[in-house]
């Protein structure tokens, strides 16, 4: 059965020490605890703390001298392989020769990435991808963040921004800028609005060019709010490509509900926005997005319908590509949320490119699984996939070269 772990901005989970070996530290994660996808607690704050000191301690002596604080870390998971661990201090204390009553104590603060072995499940320092707080001169990038509602796209006035440690509160268009934040990779970006459900995405800063991204809240109350069993899905990016389009393929009411039905399927697009389980509630066509899509289960069930969804976002327009657009495809489901991020690819170039992002596959009881696909294909061959003949199938029905003009 394939699995998926998806690693969050919270920590909460068992103790685990330190393990040198080999000459690199490790921290080992309990293989049971792992897999049924129990989060990382307050004591591995502690061990990659003591980990970090260990690693940049010059010597031995220096290291039985040294305090370690972690009173206003963070963390955060950069991707599904890697967390990130900031504003680590770490004071080293030595002795003053003139004055031995007043030791020397040297402070700084790092944000130090971690990247997780899938072969030896250990934690593993990316020491080359540490951030000194010490550093002014990475200093030097700025920031505009666009949000809107996901459930019709307007702007959302009064939302709180968080990046790191600074905060901005978007102004009636929706928009809140940054200037003077650490350039780097991954760094995460937070929004909240009263009634809306909050939500956070990540991206990287340059120094060199205008960054700018897209937000999008889920209504949490009122109009718009997912009701039970429903299922969201948003789409939000970055300035270019202008128009990126959203497309849901499932099964339609002559379904059997089974997975291998390729046959009876309804496709949800600009220019079929509605089914009678499924609807394109937002489409936007000059970048940021959102897009949105949400399924709900027939008139009289409770669940969704049985059968195979599968979720693609296709580059119909602009400059730029997928990979560096800077997008974000968030699904809603059971009260959580699953981000999915375009993988790096030197050929998923231009507007024949479709991203196929994930699937979910429904049983008769209405239980969900969600299988993430993240690959690229040519507009000619959308070469999505069945859970029943594996990938490099193309969906029949779907032919993202002969789409209908805007």
């Amino acid at each position: 059965m394939r699995q998926f772990v998806l690693l969050t901005d919270h920590f909460n989970g068992t103790s685990i020490t330190p393990v040198f070996a080999g000459g690199s530290f490790f921290i080992p994660i309990n293989h049971e605890a792992y897999m049924n996808k129990k989060l990382f607690g307050v004591s591995l704050v502690t061990a990659l703390l003591a980990l970090v000191a260990l690693v940049m301690a010059p010597t031995a002596a220096v290291a039985q001298n040294r305090d370690i604080s972690f009173a206003s870390t963070t963390g955060y998971g950069q991707s599904a392989s890697t967390i990130m661990i900031n504003n680590i201090q770490v004071s080293f204390t030595t002795t003053n020769p003139f004055d031995p009553t007043h030791p020397t104590i040297q402070t700084a603060r790092y944000n130090v990435p971690f990247a997780f072995d899938q072969t030896t499940l250990h934690l593993v320092p990316t020491l080359g991808g540490a951030q000194d707080h010490s550093d002014t001169s990475s200093l030097c990038a700025g920031l505009t963040v666009t949000v809107r509602s996901a459930a019709n796209g307007s702007p959302l006035s009064g939302a709180v921004i968080t990046v790191g440690s600074s905060t901005a509160t978007t102004n009636t268009s929706g928009v809140a800028t940054f200037s003077g934040l650490r350039s780097g990779s991954a760094v995460l970006i937070s929004a909240t609005a009263a009634n809306y459900t909050a939500t956070s995405r990540t991206t990287d800063l340059s120094c060199t060019i205008g960054n700018s991204v897209g937000l999008s809240l889920s209504p949490s109350s009122g109009t718009g709010a997912l009701t039970a069993n429903q299922v969201r899905v948003v789409l939000t990016w970055g300035e270019n490509p202008r128009d990126l389009d959203s497309h849901l393929t499932g099964p339609s009411s002559a379904s059997s509900g089974s997975l291998t039905d390729t046959t009876n399927r309804f496709h949800v697009y600009y220019s079929a926005t509605t089914t009678d389980v499924a609807k394109l509630d937002t489409d936007d066509q000059n970048g940021i997005g959102p897009e949105t899509i949400t399924i709900s289960p027939p008139s009289g069930r409770t669940t969704l319908r049985a059968g195979l969804y599968r979720y693609s976002v296709h580059h119909f327009l602009g400059s730029a590509t997928i990979p560096t657009s800077g997008a974000s495809a968030t699904l809603y489901l059971g009260g959580r949320q699953q981000e999915f991020r375009p993988p790096a690819s030197s050929s998923a170039g231009g507007s024949s490119t479709v991203w196929t992002v994930f699937e979910l596959a429904v049983d008769a009881a209405g239980g969900v699984t969600v299988y993430p696909v993240n690959t690229y294909s040519t507009a000619s061959a959308s070469a999505v996939r069945s859970t029943a003949t594996g990938y490099g199938d193309i969906e029949r029905g779907v032919d993202f070269a002969r789409l209908l003009p805007k």
